[in-house]
């Protein structure tokens, strides 16, 4: 469904609506269920200490061994522009200076704590990916990850100021998609940038009703 049919569909509630909340609750009600229209249904933020810092966001998947990878990359650089998109205030590392720090370091012997300081980082959003595929059966495709994602506070020495799991982060939430409907690589994009948003929105407000009426939201079984 789309946004504005989304819309369209809250408007005729509210009409509705307002010949019961009127006679019950006066102005006043109709007024809250405006509002309600106006705004939509907010999720906040899980996560909301990234406005006004200095971020670097690292991707990594377990199987790239020898450094970041292209999918982890990818993440990394959909969900600094979400950030720089939603989240107030917020001073991005962008990637080019963190994959170009990780070549010139042994960045697998070290941690996402040194990285931050290398880059004097005021906030270190690690992400790990594992468990990457893309395939349901040898017809389908359907995007599985499990995620963990981790922030560094480098103002307090690196102390872990949030964590959380996407466990079997699944896209599309409810059904396959079949193998003759795109190709390998177009289904490839749609399943990163859904994972990388569904990341990125951990850290700031958003409107339930805009993301989960598009494809690109991502469900947890």
């Amino acid at each position: 469904m789309s946004h504005s049919k989304s819309f369209r569909r809250r408007a005729a509630l509210v009409v509705l609506t307002a010949f019961l909340v009127i006679p019950s609750f006066g102005c006043a009600g109709l007024l809250t269920t405006l509002l309600w229209l106006k705004d939509g249904r907010t999720h906040p933020a899980e996560f909301s200490d990234l406005e006004w810092s200095k971020v670097a966001v690292i991707c990594v998947r377990d199987d790239s061994s020898f450094g970041p990878d292209r999918i982890a990359e990818t993440i990394a650089r959909r969900v600094e522009r979400q950030f720089e998109k939603n989240i107030r205030g917020v001073e991005i590392i962008h990637q080019d200076e963190v994959v170009d720090w990780m070549d010139n370091h042994s960045w697998d012997r070290i941690d996402y704590r040194d990285i931050g300081r290398g880059l004097e980082a005021e906030m270190v959003v690690g992400i790990d990916i594992s468990d990457f595929r893309t395939q349901e059966g040898s017809s389908l495709y359907r995007g599985r990850a499990d995620v963990n994602i981790t922030v560094y506070n480098m103002e307090q020495d690196g102390s872990i100021a949030y964590e959380t799991d996407m466990p079997n982060a699944t896209f599309p939430k409810t059904a396959g998609i079949p193998s003759t409907e795109r190709s390998a690589d177009q289904f490839r994009k749609s399943f990163v940038n859904a994972l990388a948003d569904g990341i990125a929105r951990k850290f700031y407000d958003y409107d339930i009703d805009a993301v989960f009426a598009t494809e690109a939201s991502i469900g947890e079984l």
